[in-house]
């Protein structure tokens, strides 16, 4: 158990219908088809259409109240929110109101209509370090984007106590596969990728450590949070636990794209390095990934193209 937490209590089955913000994004339409699949309800936001042709769609900007939306349901996912660390060092205001604000309209949802609520949090709250990163590290964010997360865990926590919200957060971290877009916060999998099919060189911040998942494995770990929901506040990791060196991805992913491309090398000292401790989601949850990198990244190279809605 970790400290201020308490075990989750036995599911009383799936609920009926889930609202997930964000799901006109990367994970969201990711996680809408793989919830919709396994027999839940889902009702979707966000600030785009959807072109998978689902009805049940609210368009709806999260920096506005929106807890209309949750008539309903007893489950809330908080997937929607900025999430390039390197934009948000020109934006921070922008990333506040999204990540910040909107969170707290979606926890607003979640104690209106007595749902219980799950927030897509990220591995940038942490400090970085070059060992596994269990719930219990020192945060300590390097960027906007991750002092953006904290507060939106904080104010979760403040949930909890406060109004009685069950709430589980889940920090998230390298995710990939496909509907990433290079540039758009989309990670070092996606910008290798793109980048090596275009015959283009990998550069490579050699001494950074990531922690790679899939996101077909990412939608478990929400399907499992979803059927144990907790009683009070729960913060699990959700990543491999494998570290994985910058050098190291770079040389799967030529093996993947099937040429020689060229490696532009920066040993550069104090790159971040984020290793997940996986061991409190999979007693928690009963979650750990399945899918291996070099599988994984087999899979998101023949969708390479395949849009995010």
């Amino acid at each position: 158990m970790r400290p201020n937490q308490r075990r989750s209590m036995p599911s009383s089955g799936a609920p009926q219908t889930v609202l997930l913000t964000g799901a006109s994004g990367f994970i969201g339409h990711h996680l809408s088809a793989y919830l919709s699949e396994r027999g839940f309800a889902v009702r979707t936001l966000g600030r785009r259409p959807l072109t998978s042709g689902k009805s049940n769609h609210i368009l709806a900007d999260v920096r506005d109240e929106f807890s209309d939306a949750g008539q309903g349901c007893s489950c809330v996912i908080h997937l929607a929110g900025l999430a390039d660390a390197s934009a948000s060092l020109n934006s921070p205001a922008e990333f506040a109101k999204v990540n910040v604000i909107g969170t707290l309209h979606a926890l607003e949802v979640a104690r209106k209509h007595n749902a219980t609520f799950i927030l897509a949090s990220s591995q940038r709250v942490y400090r970085p370090a070059a060992w596994r990163l269990t719930e219990e590290s020192p945060v300590g964010p390097v960027d906007p984007y991750g002092e953006t997360k904290r507060q939106a865990e904080a104010w979760t926590s403040l949930y909890t106590r406060l109004y009685g919200v069950r709430a589980t957060i889940l920090r998230l971290f390298s995710v990939y596969g496909p509907g990433q877009v290079p540039g758009k916060g989309s990670g070092v999998v996606t910008i290798f990728l793109h980048a090596a099919r275009n015959g283009q060189p990998l550069r490579v911040r050699a001494r950074q450590l990531r922690d790679f998942i899939d996101v077909r494995d990412v939608c478990r770990s929400f399907e499992l949070a979803v059927e144990r929901p907790s009683e009070g506040l729960r913060i699990c990791n959700v990543g491999t636990g494998q570290s994985t060196s910058i050098a190291e991805l770079a040389e799967l992913v030529r093996e993947v794209v099937g040429q020689p491309i060229p490696l532009v090398l920066d040993m550069s000292p104090g790159a971040e390095s984020y290793v997940a401790d996986p061991r409190y989601a999979a007693a928690e949850l009963e979650f750990e990934s399945k899918i291996a990198l070099e599988d994984g990244l087999r899979w998101y190279y023949r969708h390479l193209d395949d849009p995010a809605t």
